[in-house]
Order: C-alpha cells, then structure tokens, then sequence
C-alpha cells in the first residue's frame, strides 16, 4: 500500500461525481472499484474517512478474531465505523460519489478536499479543512522539528500498523 499525504480540492460535477488524486488512487491500489467511506470517528475532526476493501476487511477480521478480546473503547468505535460504513463504486476514471447524507452533514458542496493522514485519506469540506490547519498550526512549538525527525527513527521496534483510528489500537 502507498503513502496518503498532501491536500487534493478537487471540483464535484452536476451528477455529484469527484474524481480521487491519482496518487491516493495509486494508494488504494489500483485498480480501485470501490472503496470504504465512513463519518470520522473522531469527534473532533468533521471529514469522511476513506479504507480501502483491505482495510475494512482486516477491522472486520480483527472483530470475528478477537472481539471480546477488545476493549469497551475499542468495541464501540471499531462497531461505530463498521455501522456508518458504505461501499462505493470507483467508476474507470477514478471517480466516486460521496454519499449525499455525509456530504451534507459535512457541508461538502462544490469541492471536496482529499486530504492524507498517511495510512488512509480523508474527504473535507475545503473550509472545515482549512479550519483544522489553522489549529494545527497554532500549535506548533519549539522544536517540533526535532520531535517529527524523532518519530522516523528506526529503533527496530516500530511494525508496520493497519488504519490509524483514534481509539482503536491496530
């Protein structure tokens, strides 16, 4: 699987169709014919979250797996986002539909911006987007610059990790 980084605005057409960057198409593995869309779990955030059919296939395995095994936190998320869950279709130019009920939710109307969190993508209203960067740079600090090389040093303990869901240990 690639990487999921940068911020795509993207135009949506009169039949409500939104083309999907080329490098998150790539990511997903193309050729991609559906995907996974879902309301972020995240109270915090206001996006729609985009898997894979390998990614929700190996939530869905960890449940059959282990759910009892899980915890109460664990349990209700991984439930919340299998439940809010739709498949959608990826037509053969890349394009998707974004389910009309999340797009007004989220205020998605003319554009959509696709946005990378690394291990999968995000779908934002470009100014609720616009909104999270701006908190997100307010909080810089001192010496952040050392702390995110930190985070890519090979310690040789780091596994490689399916989808980041907050409150969902992968």
């Amino acid at each position: 699987m690639g990487l999921f980084v940068g911020r795509h605005d993207n135009p949506i057409d009169k039949k409500g169709r939104v083309s999907i960057p080329a490098p998150f198409r790539a990511a997903l593995g193309e050729p991609v014919k559906s995907i996974y869309v879902f309301p972020t779990v995240d109270p915090k955030r206001e996006c729609i979250v985009v898997w894979s059919y390998a990614e929700m296939e190996r939530l869905v395995e960890k449940m059959r797996r282990g759910f009892r095994g899980m915890s109460d936190q664990e349990r209700r998320t991984a439930m919340l986002a299998v439940r809010a869950a739709r498949q959608v279709t990826v037509d053969e130019n890349g394009r998707m539909q974004i389910p009309a009920d999340m797009a007004k939710a989220l205020g998605i109307r003319d554009i959509a911006t696709f946005v990378g969190d690394g291990l999968y993508c995000t779908i934002w209203a470009p100014a609720r987007f616009d909104a999270e960067m701006d908190q997100l740079l307010s909080a810089r600090f001192e010496g952040a610059d050392d702390v995110l090389m930190g985070l890519i040093s090979t310690d040789g303990d780091d596994a490689q990790r399916g989808p980041a869901m907050e409150g969902v240990d992968a």
